[in-house]
């Protein structure tokens, strides 16, 4: 219509130009840029000029043209153009009328007048001026034209997109098929659709008419960088109209390929929800018809109509695969809680959940594994690979390695999408990629808030576990940790089931379980040795399960149980031989109202009794002991003085004749009391004790060659040793001692004669086996056995076998210390000493000293030196806190060539002593000083000081810790000078 209106307007006034063919008339005009009206030629001369040269009739060809294409609109449109035309048509004939008689006067050589020249030029006016209407409304009814048969084209996409739409359920098909329609019928040069979500992300996109133009518009949307045009679009409804993209869509890759046309953007929105954009291209004249922008967005409704059928199907869908899904989830979680439930062990419990939760999670490597809180370790249960499973493989690996027990105690699922894309990968995510894994899933199995191991599931493509894969793994660990718990429980309570079977049946004591009626329930073995004794049975049905047991010793049972005060218990005694003690204590199994049973512990503490007999003897002994030892210092150091002074009057040149035998006598006579005393330290464990290996075999037998000597005939000696080594770490002279007093005591227990029999033998005692004597370690062990065929004793003799001064001989036959020596000597050398003996029938005595695996060991006894040494005039310190032993000791030193020096104590003696002794005696024990710290401090001035000791008490240390710390030699007091003088000697001699 704005064509016409221009067509329609006053034309502007232009002189005549002569000129022109017979009949017609020439006319310039400007025609304002109307190229194609129809009948109008353009001078050359005048560029922009139309000249009217025509005939009447060709002048009304275009009119009935015009006629024809009025009436072949319908509607409004059509009625209008023909109105429109019958006007046109009555006011341009008057005018061509007018100029055409004009024409004719002309031609006739007729004159003008000046009103037929003014007529002329309004004919003429007017008739230029309805050319620029006639041009105007052809130009208008074919841009009409061209409108209606664009608007049919899109009709007609419209039309296949809808068609499309009823047909295609695939949303991409869709939305490729929907932009070829668009450009199928020509009605769009180009269209595109991108669908977005809910960030503006791009989903997908198609396109039609753009080809590889269109890559560069796809990254920027999946960049989230949307065109203006897409901007403006998604904030309003309408369409987005461009008439120019090259200049308003400077951003868009597009803009260039839409070059001198028009742009059209719509958003694609259903029910309130965008799904994304659509745009086409069309010619620019069209770009602001609102008929053709409703077509536009209608189209896209239709398709987001679409888009929503198609997101409504697939949801349809996907709730229908997820309800099969969790269907088959709850079967197959079904069938792994009933697995589990018949699973008796952690294995099988891990075994039952892979082999089904591999139907329902894609995976080609899954394992279970336990961990060990307190070792620190995971150990596989069961391993899939490959379809492969592998059960129980005790694989273990340190709990750090896996990596992820922080976020697995916190109860959190791990998902790897890609262990290739991970900067620093952990020992574990490096173990995946070196098997191939590109995905992995960790679900911790927790109960009652305890990790207590991990599901692992690794795939062999990335991201190939899905939201549904890893709730699946959940709930399926959920189900692993809740067997294996019960699992491990069931295995505790068979553990511990065992392990209260296997100490009952172990117990060192004897479990017997009574019901109400008596009848036996349960007995371990130890109850059913017991019972036979208690109960005089003679096989081992009496302790059967179901037996009725009615006493116990003399004891009724029902007696026995009713009359214990729960917590105490009874002494049993079974009359022997051998006598048996043995504790019960019995306990009531009750109920709420009644008792149903009892529970009887019994254990044999004939042993017990035993060891707490032995235990009272050996206090009684240790206390007579250390009164004995007490009394024998103080007689040492009488005797010592007494022997002393004797043997130095004996030792005078000029003595009486007849006091040599009164000096004899009375040095004898302290000799005995010596032996007396001896022994008494012996027993008290007090002796000093030169120890060294020594094989008992050549030991023993030289020995047994002295008692032949001196035991009567009437008694046949025997040796007894069977094959082996028989070294231990002794002092041969206490050694000696023993025998010597076992083999006195054997003889005077046979009086009418009989066999003695000492023997050597090896024993070794094992580690919780009962020892032959009370108290005995376990370890290698020498016996040395003496058995008589006397008299033998009675259980009252043996109760006081070891007491000092204990005898059963008569009155001047024995003083009651020489197996009290053989006591102390035994224990002194960390031995036991057994004894077993019947009256009439003799007695053994068992030594078993440890065993000692030495080669060279001593043989015997030293030989005693026959002549006593002299001095050379050296100087000794004697150091003696006793006066009178003090002085007899610096005279008989003095009369043996020695130049004496003395102190009362050590302190003392570090004032005496000097650069000019040669030799330190001192006593062990003094006040102030004792002799080993006196030995000390003198080797600190010289360390190659030569000292000796002369005691008469035990000492704590070894003679060999005392050799090493200088003392070189000791003598027990009292001494003979000529033992002084030997060791002296021999001491000085030494390099």
């Amino acid at each position: 219509m704005d064509d016409l209106a221009s067509a329609l307007a006053p034309p502007p006034q232009s002189p005549p130009i002569p000129g022109g063919k017979s009949g017609t008339y020439r006319y310039y005009s400007p025609l304002d840029h109307r190229d194609h009206v129809v009948g109008y030629t353009r001078l050359e001369t005048h560029p922009w000029t139309v000249v009217v040269d025509l005939p009447e009739a060709q002048f009304l060809a275009p009119l009935q043209r015009l006629g024809s294409v009025a009436w072949g609109s319908v509607g409004v449109v059509g009625v209008m153009t023909l109105v429109v035309s019958i006007l046109l048509v009555r006011g341009i004939t008057r005018p061509i009328r007018r100029l055409t008689d004009a024409a004719i006067a002309v031609e006739h050589g007729q004159p003008f007048e000046p009103a037929d020249i003014a007529d002329v030029t309004s004919g003429r006016d007017e008739i230029a001026h309805l050319g620029r209407v006639f041009s105007g409304m052809v130009l208008a009814l074919r841009r009409r034209e061209e409108r209606i048969e664009h608007l049919n084209l899109v009709l007609r996409a419209i039309r296949s997109v809808n068609q499309l739409i009823t047909r295609e359920k695939d949303r991409d098909r869709l939305l490729q098929g929907a932009c070829d329609d668009l450009i199928e019928t020509r009605g769009y040069y180009n269209a595109w659709i991108a669908l977005l979500d809910e960030h503006r992300g791009l989903v997908t996109s198609a396109e039609a008419g753009l080809g590889e133009e269109f890559l560069p518009l796809v990254e920027q949307l999946k960049r989230g960088e949307l065109t203006a045009c897409g901007q403006r679009a998604l904030r309003q409804s309408g369409v987005v109209a461009i008439a120019d993209p090259p200049s308003t869509c400077a951003d868009c890759p597009l803009a260039d390929k839409c070059g001198g046309k028009g742009a059209m953007t719509v958003r694609l929105e259903y029910g309130g929800k965008v799904y994304g954009l659509m745009s086409v291209s069309i010619p620019a004249d069209f770009i602001a018809d609102e008929e053709e922008q409703a077509l536009f967005k209608e189209v896209a409704e239709d398709i987001a109509f679409a888009l929503h059928g198609i997101e409504l199907e697939e949801a349809r869908k996907r709730a229908e695969k997820a309800l099969q899904q969790y269907a088959e989830r709850l079967r197959t979680l079904r069938a792994i809680d009933g697995a589990i439930l018949a699973a008796w062990s952690p294995e099988e419990v891990a075994q039952t959940a892979l082999r089904h939760i591999r139907q329902l999670v894609p995976c080609q490597q899954a394992n279970v594994m336990m961990f060990d809180r307190e070792g620190q370790e995971a150990t596989v249960l069961t391993a899939h690979t490959n379809g492969k499973t592998r059960v129980g493989t005790g694989a273990r690996l340190p709990l750090e390695k896996i990596g992820l027990l922080e976020e697995l105690r916190q109860g959190k699922v791990h998902v790897e999408e890609d262990v290739l894309a991970l900067a620093q990968p952990s020992p574990m995510t490096q173990a995946l990629q070196a098997e191939g894994l590109r995905s992995h899933l960790a679900v911790p199995l927790i109960v009652r808030g305890e990790l207590i191991g991990v599901l692992a599931l690794g795939a062999e493509s990335p991201g190939a576990f899905a939201p549904d894969h890893v709730d699946i793994a959940r709930e399926v660990a959920d189900q692993i940790a809740v067997g294996l718990h019960q699992a491990r429980l069931r295995a505790a309570l068979e553990a511990e089931e065992q392990r209260l079977e296997t100490l009952v049946k172990h117990l060192p004591e004897g479990v017997l379980l009574l019901d109400g009626e008596r009848r036996i329930l349960l007995a371990n073995p130890v109850v059913e040795s017991y019972l036979l004794v208690l109960t005089g049975a003679a096989g081992p049905s009496v302790s059967r399960v179901g037996n009725v047991l009615t006493y116990l010793a003399d004891w009724p049972l029902e007696e026995l149980v009713q009359s214990t005060p729960e917590g105490l218990w009874r002494e049993l005694e079974v009359a022997g031989p051998p006598q048996r003690l043995f504790g019960v204590a019995a306990k009531p199994v009750r109920t709420e109202t009644q008792i149903e049973g009892w529970v009887l512990l019994i254990w044999d503490v004939t042993h017990e009794r035993e060891v707490e007999r032995r235990t009272q003897q050996q206090e009684r002994l240790a206390a007579v002991g250390q009164l004995a030892g007490g009394i024998a210092h103080d007689f040492n150091n009488l005797l010592t003085t007494i022997m002393l002074y004797a043997q130095m009057l004996l030792r005078k040149p000029h003595l009486p004749p007849d006091m040599a035998p009164s000096l004899e006598t009375i040095i004898n006579e302290s000799r005995g009391a010596t032996q007396l005393v001896q022994r008494i330290l012996d027993f008290s464990r007090r002796s000093i004790m030169d120890t060294r290996p020594v094989d008992l075999i050549s030991f023993t037998e030289g020995t047994v060659d002295i008692l032949r000597r001196t035991l009567p005939e009437n008694i046949r000696l025997f040796i007894e040793m069977r094959t082996g080594e028989y070294i231990v770490n002794a002092d041969p002279t206490r050694i000696q001692q023993v025998l010597m007093n076992l083999a006195v005591n054997a003889r005077d227990a046979m009086p009418e004669g009989g066999e003695l029999r000492i023997g050597l033998s090896r024993v070794k005692v094992r580690p919780g086996e009962e020892p032959p004597v009370a108290e005995m370690p376990a370890g290698e062990w020498v016996c040395l056995a003496i058995s008589d065929t006397g008299t033998g004793m009675s259980p009252e003799v043996v109760s006081h076998l070891y007491e000092p001064f204990f005898t059963t001989k008569p009155v001047g036959k024995g003083t009651g210390l020489g197996l009290a020596q053989v006591y102390g000597i035994v224990q002194q050398h960390d031995g036991h000493i057994g004894v077993e003996t019947q009256v009439g029938r003799g007695t053994t005595f068992r030594i078993y000293l440890p065993a000692q695996r030495v080669v060279e060991a001593e043989e015997g006894l030293q030989e005693e030196a026959l002549a006593t040494p002299e001095g050379e005039g050296e100087t000794i310190l004697l150091v003696e806190d006793e006066e009178k032993v003090r002085e007899g000791g610096q005279k008989i030193l003095e009369s043996l060539g020695y130049r004496v020096l003395t102190a009362a104590d050590g302190r003392e003696a570090l004032e005496v002593y000097g650069a000019e002794v040669d030799l330190v005696i001192t006593d062990m024990v003094m006040p102030e000083m004792g002799g080993r710290e006196l030995v000390r401090q003198l080797r600190k001035a010289n360390p190659h000081l030569k000292a000796l000791a002369i005691t008469g008490y035990a000492l704590p240390e070894d003679v060999q810790e005392l050799r090493e710390e200088g003392i070189l030699d000791i003598v027990q007091k009292p001494f003979e000078v000529s033992t002084l003088a030997e060791v002296i000697r021999r001491v000085l001699d030494a390099g």
